[in-house]
């Protein structure tokens, strides 16, 4: 009892500490070691064999850890069953006087006597000691440290290398961006979703609003500075409460397919940009069962994957004249218990370059592993959940490994779902950060993006109840909370504060940085444009083609530097890889079509963003104004 009240009292973390980042742990560190940490002649004692030394001395000998004593039976109790829970995991000793961070009770690093620290980094926990050579004596559970790193240790071992292998690494303590004044763009009464889509194909984004009392379409107005309605330039007709856009009809522009929860219509983009008449593809017990949509590559033609209660249906071909939709293979035990439908996504979740399919609900997910392009092994039960109430799924590459995790929000809270390969996910969300305890119940919407340019994936929440949030990444799957970007604290917009509906991001304005769009419940639209100091901000864009051989699901990873930026789920139209840079230089993209061999491409970023197109020429061209 007494290690678990010890254990609520000290597992908040502090908050980012911009004078002792990782860097300076390092820094200031004479020893920083890896060790394995098993039990030792008592229940309070452990010895620490050190497996790797990443600084200091090779020849150091393993230690023993005594936590017999500490300030408090509590803390010794707390301290000695956390090594244990976390013994087969690696953990790190960093050994140093660290006098650029004094504690309250510490000598005076101005003149005193400052002694020598041992700190182990376990289980997401800092636990000093002190001591040197072989011997370390429990001194206290260091909630402070939590503000130079805040995260699992095997990331933070991955950030230690980082930092040892480049020169120019860093660990952001701010995200170091600002909105402009946000600016009213329309209403759409029952709003549903706002997504960007990217009609054109040329990089020139739009933003989407579902309702089922008329979809909305709106484009950047130069003249304006702002987004403006084009519904009615472009002809749009359609009532939804889910829909997906893609290339349906092989001419090169998307289309969109809706649901209004009685039948599914399809709407195909013309010649002149505007959208046909929406033609009903599908009727009866699976269009009204829908849940959600998603588009995928089913053989060099874009098919549609349908979310439904029971597990997903599959439409190979949008365009027949007798749509017909197959349910994908899955035990209906599985299915039985997942309880209610938040998503459906089709991305490569397993590395090998073919999209596999996940329907993400309350309670866990189905996923259907891809055998070849729109070719699926029956449906098996994966960990994934969004939570009872769940709302919305983002896919992202939260510690830069090249493998896409699932990021949901919902009524329960949010949840970082890890990609550990092979269909095997692990809930992360409290070795995240600030995220974990400044984030919030209730969340409605989610996005990911690279809000502020460095090329680490940062994560938006919108809340049905409270101001949307931002959280800037640190690197590998650490967050910070966007304090300069926080409606709230910037008091950048009172009705936003009582909640969202729904949320996006993307780069409306065309200068390079990604912008905001709020809907209110009332649904009201809001556009938040990111203040650039020059006008332009850097990045390389990456996309897929609509009138490309591959209409689904690519993943494409980069690097700057010595600094891997992680991987992007591209989809025509409707996602790109976003590698935003802050300095000009050169960006190493990779990607693996499916069937093909892993391809490479140095592309080069001078004084404006610049968009490459996978599967066309190796020429790179500006992004669309």
């Amino acid at each position: 009892m007494a290690a678990a009240l010890f254990l609520g009292a000290g597992s908040a973390p502090g908050m980012i500490n911009p004078s002792f980042t990782p860097l300076n742990l390092l820094g200031e560190s004479v020893l920083v070691a890896e060790v394995s940490v098993a039990d030792g002649t008592t229940n309070a004692l452990f010895t620490a064999k050190v497996t790797a030394v990443l600084k200091g001395n090779k020849d150091t000998q393993d230690f023993v850890l005594d936590c017999s004593k500490a300030v408090s039976p509590d803390m010794a109790q707390f301290a000695a069953a956390l090594i244990r829970k976390s013994s087969a995991a690696p953990a790190l000793f960093f050994v140093g006087k660290f006098a650029a961070d004094p504690q309250e009770g510490d000598d005076d690093p101005g003149g005193g006597r400052v002694t020598t620290k041992g700190f182990l980094h376990t289980g997401g926990k800092w636990i000093e000691f002190a001591g040197s050579g072989t011997r370390w004596r429990l001194a206290q559970i260091s909630a402070h440290m939590e503000g130079t790193w805040a995260g699992g240790t095997d990331m933070l071992l991955r950030a230690i290398r980082y930092a040892q292998s480049d020169e120019t690494a860093d660990f952001p303590v701010k995200a170091g961006a600002a909105w402009k004044a946000p600016v009213k763009v329309g209403n759409a009464a029952g709003i549903g979703r706002l997504r960007p889509v990217d009609l054109a194909g040329n990089g020139h984004w739009h933003l989407f609003a579902t309702s089922p009392q008329g979809d909305r379409l709106y484009g950047y107005d130069a003249g304006a500075k702002s987004l403006r309605e084009i519904t009615s330039s472009r002809a749009l007709s359609s009532r939804s409460t889910v829909a997906v856009w893609a290339d349906f009809d092989g001419k090169g522009g998307l289309d969109l397919v809706g649901g209004d929860g009685a039948v599914l219509s399809l709407f195909c983009q013309q010649e002149d940009g505007t959208l046909a008449s929406g033609r009903v593809i599908l009727t009866g017990e699976v269009a009204m069962a829908c849940r959600d949509l998603a588009a995928l590559d089913v053989g060099g033609k874009a098919g549609l994957l349908i979310g439904g209660q029971g597990g997903p249906w599959l439409i190979r071909d949008v365009m027949a004249e007798n749509v017909k939709a197959e349910r994908m293979a899955a035990d209906a035990g599985l299915a039985a218990g997942l309880g209610a439908v938040v998503s459906c996504v089709a991305a490569d979740l397993d590395g090998d370059a073919v999209p596999d399919a996940l329907q993400v609900c309350e309670k866990g997910s189905l996923w259907f592993k891809g055998k070849s392009v729109g070719d699926f092994l029956p449906g098996e039960k994966c960990a994934v959940a969004a939570g009872r109430g769940g709302a919305a799924v983002a896919l992202a590459d939260m510690d830069a490994d090249g493998r896409l995790d699932v990021f949901t929000a919902g009524a329960q809270g949010e949840h970082l779902w890890q990609n550990e390969g092979g269909g095997l996910f692990a809930d992360r969300m409290r070795l995240s950060g600030e995220m974990p305890y400044i984030s919030k119940p209730n969340g409605v919407d989610c996005a990911v993006c690279d809000v502020n340019n460095d090329g680490r994936q940062d994560v938006l929440i919108a809340y049905g109840d409270i101001g949307a949030q931002i959280f800037f990444n640190r690197g590998f799957r650490s967050f910070g909370h966007a304090h300069e970007l926080d409606l709230a604290e910037k008091e950048l917009l009172v009705a936003a504060a009582a909640g969202q509906r729904t949320a996006c991001i993307a780069d409306f304005t065309g200068d390079g940085a990604q912008d905001m769009a709020l809907g209110l419940p009332d649904g009201d639209i809001w556009f938040f444009e990111r203040a650039t100091d020059s006008g332009s901000a850097l990045h390389a864009a990456v996309a897929l083609p609509m009138a490309g051989p591959c209409k689904g699901s690519v993943t494409v990873s980069g690097v700057v530097g010595g600094q891997n930026l992680g991987a992007w789920n591209v989809q025509p139209g409707v996602a790109e890889a976003f590698f935003g840079m802050k300095d000009a230089g050169m960006v190493a993209i990779t990607w693996r079509l499916p069937g093909g061999e892993t391809q490479s491409r140095q592309v080069l970023v001078r004084s404006k963003p610049v968009r490459v197109e996978l599967g066309s020429s190796p020429g790179q061209r500006p992004v669309a104004p």
